[in-house]
């Protein structure tokens, strides 16, 4: 068993995305940064009055029967 991060994604309170897992807490909070405020400031993916959240969640599981893959960058 280990532990991974799982980047979750909401748009406006709805669950979008929790299938990204990672081994590491900080390339975890990397990638939800990413996709929270992009490259560049933009609003073709966030509509006026739109809410993006991002956050990454501890889970413990076993890398042998995990379906998803396990990302390391």
């Amino acid at each position: 068993m280990i532990h991974v991060f799982v980047l979750t994604v909401l748009l406006n309170g709805e669950l979008q995305s929790q299938d990204m897992q990672f081994r590491s807490i900080h390339i975890c909070q990397k990638y939800a940064y990413a996709i929270k405020h992009g490259k560049e400031r933009t609003m073709r993916y966030q509509g006026k009055g739109s809410s993006v959240t991002t956050y990454c969640v501890p889970k413990l599981i076993d890398p042998e029967t995990t379906n998803l893959p396990i990302y390391d960058h």
